[in-house]
């Protein structure tokens, strides 16, 4: 039997050797670095540049062998190839340039031909699928994606891939698909699942991601996987920290300890660890801290107790400062050593802070944006080069559409909202800072946002506002000017949804909002406001004013709804003065008499019922509206402005 084997093999050898060459799978070859897309591809010497240029001329079965580098999206049309980087997913990155999806691998549910490992998919764009679509993923890692559906992948197989810092309103790391081996967290949804909505995980961590309803996983089927908020019902699954070595600098290697370690696998006789990270990692911790710009090497130290750790900060775009731990300075050279280490302990460098400036009026972005004479000339450029914790300051003038991805920065007007503007024309939001209500880093101050138009939030979505008019925006679904943002001491007028024709699913702090209009509540769906003012908006089913929303010392008067409830509908809070009178402590219902509301003044007149009846401990900030000191008296006022004697 074993020389009829034999025989059988060779026979088989022999039939492929007379294939001819167009019918044998070959290995083509892509390098970023010394390709030319003009190459055959053939060997490494006649190397591609781009992978799709490889994509089109290789054959069903053929593998491509992709040298470290950066390269454009590619598409393969469910094509049976195999795409593999030499040197791993840490030097091989799919880069999207924030406007298209990285890896368009098939267009169903079931096209799972290409095969795809070891990749860094990043700053991929979609409606459906940021980073990925179809195919099956081996040892990829998906970071910075953003979509409407799948932030990171939407369909397709992965196994041993990582999510990290991913956003969708739906899904922020995985929409459907298989994940076998994955670890999601520090992703975010604008609606439901940080982490994965629908489809199958096995052996997965889902940790850390964030969302208004199901931080981590909806309507998802699961076994032997590690995720809470909501836990999943299935074999195996806990609901236990992972116990990550260093989230903060997205290290998900699992400590000792992890309740991940050593798990049954679905399948298998053997065990093994859940998530993307098999081995156990023992010792003291020494984490990393960075504020400013720079590197440090290595992020993270495992030491055994009593041993020495030595890390070294990398300037980028500013001068290594010092470290410190516990806020202390502890060395002013950029190399530290410690030694006889005993405990875990994080360690902070501290990088030079710069002011950066834009100016609509300079001609272009040739500028080095480090002084007014040499300023930016569009706003993105000026966001690009900040580093973390650094403010961008902004000339007078009109500036087009920003993406932020909650980067921690603040840009600031520096003659406020009435002569500084960012005007989407129509074609687009004018700023997405975030994607909840959670991603509030980016702080946007003195600026009117305006003719913008999204899905949801026209004008806005995520981060934090400040002191900015949200006018004259359009969504076709949620939030016409705002939507899961955090808004203090804003005016909202003039926008228009289905939901929310001003706001849904935000936190508005001494804001107006007037003059909006939705089919839903035509001021605020889902938020809870604070020292609020809501007038002139309209409804043409429920809610005119507010609509299933939590307020406190806040006026809702003057709006009218084509069905039920002209004010309010579904809400609920204390301290507000509206009609019909909310049921809670502190309600009221009679006129706030504001001072002027037909020519849009809505401070509160001499004796309005409004004044010193709020509630100090529901009262945000130190001042109203208008600027001016939040509580005038010894009591805070219902509404945005504070009465000024």
């Amino acid at each position: 039997m074993r020389e009829n084997a034999k025989q059988i093999v060779r026979y088989a050898i022999a039939l492929v050797c007379l294939l001819p060459p167009a019918l044998q799978a070959r290995t083509l070859y892509v390098d970023a670095a010394h390709g030319n897309d003009a190459n055959d591809g053939r060997t490494t010497a006649t190397a591609k540049r781009e992978i799709q240029q490889a994509v089109q001329v290789a054959a069903q079965s053929d593998v491509i062998e992709v040298a470290e580098g950066v390269y454009a999206p590619i598409s393969t049309a469910n094509k049976t190839l195999t795409i593999r980087s030499q040197k791993g997913a840490s030097f091989t990155t799919i880069h999207g340039g924030n406007t298209n999806r990285c890896a368009t691998l098939g267009t169903s549910s079931s096209h799972t031909n290409t095969v795809l490992i070891g990749f860094t998919l990043t700053a991929g764009s979609a409606q459906y699928g940021g980073g990925s679509y179809g195919g099956t993923l081996h040892n990829c890692v998906f970071r910075k994606n953003i979509a409407e559906q799948g932030g990171g992948s939407y369909y397709g197989v992965l196994n041993s891939c990582l999510y990290f810092q991913n956003a969708a309103d739906f899904g922020g790391a995985s929409y459907y698909g298989t994940l076998n081996g994955c670890t999601l967290s520090a992703n975010a949804a604008a609606t439901y699942a940080g982490g994965a909505r629908s489809g199958m995980l096995n052996n997965c961590i889902v940790w850390d991601n964030t969302a208004p309803l199901s931080n981590n996983c909806y309507n998802t089927r699961a076994t032997y996987t590690c995720t809470a908020d909501p836990a999943l019902q299935g074999t195996g699954n806990i609901s236990q920290d992972p116990k990550f070595v260093d989230s903060s600098v997205y290290d998900y290697r699992l400590r000792t300890g992890s309740p991940c370690l050593s798990k049954p696998t679905k399948g298998l006789s053997v065990k093994t660890a859940m998530g993307v990270h098999q081995d156990e990692i023992s010792g003291l911790t020494i984490s990393t801290r960075i504020v400013g710009c720079g590197l440090i090497s290595p992020p993270v130290a495992i030491v055994n107790t009593g041993q020495s750790a030595t890390l070294t900060a990398e300037p980028m775009k500013r001068p290594f400062l010092r470290w410190e731990t516990n806020g202390v300075t502890c060395s002013l050279a950029p190399t530290i050593t410690l030694n006889n280490i005993q405990a875990d302990t994080i360690l902070t460098a501290v990088f030079e802070m710069r002011a950066v400036y834009v100016d609509a009026s300079r001609p272009d972005d040739s500028g080095d944006g480090y002084t007014w004479a040499t300023a930016k000339k569009t706003l993105q450029a000026g966001i690009d080069i900040a580093c973390k914790y650094e403010t961008v300051w902004v000339q007078s003038g009109t500036y087009a559409p920003i993406v932020t991805a909650n980067k921690p920065i603040t840009i600031k007007s520096l003659n406020g909202p009435n002569v500084t503007s960012i005007d989407a024309r129509g074609a687009d939001r004018c700023a997405l800072l975030g994607f909840n209500t959670t991603q509030t880093n980016t702080a946007l101050e003195g600026f009117t946002l305006t003719d913008g138009f999204a899905r949801d939030g026209g004008g806005v979505q995520g981060g934090h506002l400040i002191n900015c008019i949200l006018s004259k925006n359009k969504a076709d679904r949620d939030g016409g000017g705002a939507y899961r943002s955090v808004l203090d001491r804003c005016i909202i007028s003039d926008n228009n949804a289905y939901l929310g024709g001003g706001v849904r699913g935000s936190i508005l702090n001494n804001c107006l909002v007037a003059g909006n209009n939705a089919v839903y509540g035509g001021g605020v769906v889902s938020s809870t406001l604070a020292n609020s003012t809501v007038t002139r908006n309209s409804a043409i089913n429920v809610g005119g004013g507010v609509d299933s929303s939590t307020l406190y010392n806040t006026i809702v008067w003057g709006n009218a709804a084509q069905r039920e409830g002209n004010n309010i509908y579904d809400c609920k809070g204390q301290y507000n003065c509206t009609d019909p009178q909310i049921a809670g402590e502190g309600n009221i219902s009679s006129n706030p008499q504001f001072t002027d509301s037909g020519n849009n003044d809505y401070r509160l007149r001499v004796g309005s019922i409004c004044v010193d009846r709020g509630n100090n401990n529901f009262a945000p900030g130190t001042l109203d509206l208008l600027g001016k000191p939040r509580i005038h008296n010894t009591k805070v006022d219902i509404g945005a402005c504070e009465y000024q004697p």
